[in-house]
């Protein structure tokens, strides 16, 4: 046993604290358990790492070795003779930018306005709280704007163009011969489309 010593308000008052004594065979397990999750930690790290390399390989051949070959032959789409179908199409892809791009965010948010397609721009309004501002948090929620003057909080408008939303949009309008305007940050690939029969 140890013994600890502890203040209170008037005296110096000593207690005996009894320590834990773990059985030998209750630790040898534990340390197994834990060398056991480190060698799967190692596996996990391992094949996350195969896993980006493999996806680099897929994403060679399918997005550059099969496209500009099949475009060299100029065919679209080919049957190996195990029945394996292999197809190239164009993927459309666009960014409207955002924080990191504010520049470009700001011109494809007045030319979707300008063109009529402002639903797409996403609208976040919020303001900022600290610590034991509930009740006005309550406030705020009730009525915004009235109660974001009177406790001289900032309104925070933030706006976001999904990318997803956004790509679609731009195919859709490069479908129909819409131009499109270089801030819009338009990338187009050829990619095979591998079908497998069943």
């Amino acid at each position: 046993m140890s013994v600890a010593t502890a203040l209170d308000a008037d005296n110096q008052i000593e207690f005996d604290i009894e320590e834990p004594v773990l059985p030998a065979e209750r630790l040898g397990q534990l340390s197994q358990l834990a060398e056991n999750s480190r060698k799967w930690q190692r596996t996990v790290n391992l094949l996350e790492e195969e896993l980006k390399k493999a996806k680099e390989q897929l994403d060679k051949y399918n997005n550059d070795l099969i496209p500009k070959l099949m475009d060299d032959l100029k065919i679209a789409k080919f049957t190996t003779s195990s029945g394996v179908m292999v197809e190239v199409k164009e993927d459309i892809r666009a960014n409207p930018g955002g924080a990191k791009d504010m520049d470009r965010f700001l011109k494809v948010c007045e030319w979707l306005t300008a063109q009529g397609h402002a639903a797409l721009i996403r609208h976040e309004v919020g303001l900022a709280f600290g610590p034991g501002e509930e009740e006005a948090v309550k406030q705020v929620l009730a009525a915004l704007e009235p109660v974001a003057d009177q406790l001289h909080k900032p309104i925070a408008d933030e706006r976001s163009i999904n990318t997803n939303t956004f790509a679609a949009f731009i195919r859709e309008q490069l479908k129909n011969g819409i131009d499109v305007p270089e801030f819009c940050n338009v990338f187009r690939q050829r990619v095979a489309k591998i079908v497998v029969p069943a």
